[in-house]
């Protein structure tokens, strides 16, 4: 057991509302999160060697993949030579963390074929997936993105649950926090403000 004058916790908010539960306010209990499933997959480099090093979205917001990128493109050394690292993320709604790894590999590259062509997703090798059920917090209208980092006398929390669920968000949060413990325990010295001075 230990005894501190501040107390901040610094998680994702799952396990926030494990450590401080109500304390979190009412509207803080979790809706159902936003989970990703990450799909990997290799080809020849030969067959992407025209495409940019860039994120491509779904834009028509049809579909299950939300995202895909050619990682090697950015980075040679993440795929051996002649070969191509490709990173597919589906998120959200599509998210079912339950569905059959062989059927949603089916199914991403069939979709992808509408992106990059049949004769290049054919070639596509799946080599692993990665199920993260709560990859950010659901954060459906009304949302609010600046809730209170401070909880009561000595005690915090920050995360990307208490502002926008991006890592910005979470930065934020840690900013908004260590502002809140500068102004509430004035033994701090030799630090700046946040503007500077």
């Amino acid at each position: 057991r230990f005894q501190t004058r501040n107390l901040v916790v610094a998680t994702e908010g799952p396990t926030a509302w494990k450590l401080l539960g109500e304390k979190l306010g009412p509207a803080q209990r979790e809706k159902k999160p936003v989970g990703t499933i990450c799909l990997y997959f290799r080809c020849d480099a030969a067959l992407l060697e025209d495409r940019e090093p860039i994120l491509y979205l779904n834009g028509d917001d049809t579909g299950i993949v939300n995202n895909c990128c050619f990682l090697s493109h950015v980075s040679p050394s993440y795929a051996p030579q002649g070969q191509t690292l490709i990173s597919v993320s589906v998120v959200g709604k599509d998210c079912d963390v339950h569905a059959d790894d062989e059927q949603l590999v089916r199914a991403v590259k069939q979709e992808l074929a509408e992106w990059f062509g049949d004769q290049v997703t054919a070639a596509w090798a799946f080599i692993r997936m990665y199920r993260i059920p709560y990859a950010q917090p659901n954060q459906v209208p009304p949302t609010d993105f600046f809730k209170d980092v401070k909880l009561g006398p000595g005690l915090y929390v920050c995360g990307d649950h208490r502002d926008s669920a991006t890592l910005d968000g979470a930065m934020r949060s840690g900013t908004r926090t260590a502002q809140a413990l500068c102004r509430d325990g004035k033994h701090f010295t030799g630090m700046a403000s946040p503007e500077g001075g």
